[in-house]
């Protein structure tokens, strides 16, 4: 079947029109999903009205979303390390919102760096970092 000269030889289904080797979202640069975060806020309501807490969670594919308060408490003390630096014990309730199991453990705070290190899920909170914080592996 011979066609008119209008449609050439045209190869229809190889054609990279509209495509240059870029995103299928041309060109728009999409941040990438966050995939953690972490906030330094202050309670509201309670009994420790006033106190400092840290509100953070994680996502993987792995375990899920995890969402954590982590929180002084009636037996917080602050003690001196042999490098010199101040730490706080502080309470740390975890929520597994896939297998909905809460966990309540302690964890390491540093006023200093505002960093929280959860040594038995080898996680550090830094509400700190760059773009609404950190919860993730703790690497050093």
């Amino acid at each position: 079947m011979a066609y008119p000269n209008q449609w050439g030889n045209q190869n229809w289904g190889q054609s990279n029109w509209g495509y240059q080797g870029q995103n299928r979202d041309y060109g728009n640069r999409r941040q990438p999903k966050k995939h953690s975060g972490a906030k330094l806020t202050v309670m509201q309501k309670g009994k420790h009205k006033g106190q400092q807490c840290i509100v953070a969670w994680n996502y993987s594919r792995q375990r899920g979303l995890i969402s954590v308060i982590a929180a002084p408490y009636k037996g917080t003390k602050e003690v001196k390390s042999k490098t010199g630096r101040k730490w706080q014990n502080w309470m740390v309730t975890i929520r597994n919102k896939r297998t909905m199991q809460e966990t309540i453990t302690s964890g390491l705070f540093d006023p200093a760096s505002r960093k929280l290190i959860v040594n038995d899920l080898g996680m550090v909170m830094n509400p700190g970092a760059p773009n609404g914080g950190y919860f993730g592996k703790f690497t050093r």
